[in-house]
């Protein structure tokens, strides 16, 4: 009652349908089930435009994301988060980073989310505010 479907693409909208056999024949085909797969994981790449208490934190875009999910913190085990900054949902392939503090090290990471799910983490990304 259950195939494994390998080699498919991330990020990519597939379709299924089943047929029961015996030895009278085949039947008719059941219903069809729509099924997204989750999307690669992100590419975080270098903020910019980072102040004394911003930065903007960027990524490259996914195919078939429909929106993505930053985490900012103040340790690279991503323990400690920037208020705001825990898992949020953002629309683009950036967002501006505020209410930090100056000569401080901050690190990001990303996700893609979709109907399928949510990707692995990106990279993590290093980044120190200006004094």
């Amino acid at each position: 009652t259950s195939q494994s479907v390998t080699g498919l693409t991330a990020g990519t909208t597939y379709y299924y349908r089943v047929r029961a056999v015996n030895t009278a024949g085949t039947s008719a085909n059941s219903n069809i089930i729509t099924q997204i797969t989750v999307p690669n994981a992100p590419v975080a790449t270098a903020a910019t435009i980072v102040t004394a208490t911003t930065f903007t934190a960027n990524w490259n875009a996914v195919t078939g994301a429909a929106s993505y999910r930053l985490d900012v913190a103040t340790d690279v085990g991503f323990t400690s988060f920037v208020t705001g900054f825990n898992d949020k949902s953002v629309a683009g392939t950036a967002d501006a980073v505020s209410g930090l503090t100056a000569s401080t090290t901050y690190y990001y990471r990303v996700r893609a989310l979709n109907a399928g799910g949510t990707s692995a983490n990106s990279n993590t990304i290093t980044v120190t505010t200006t004094p």
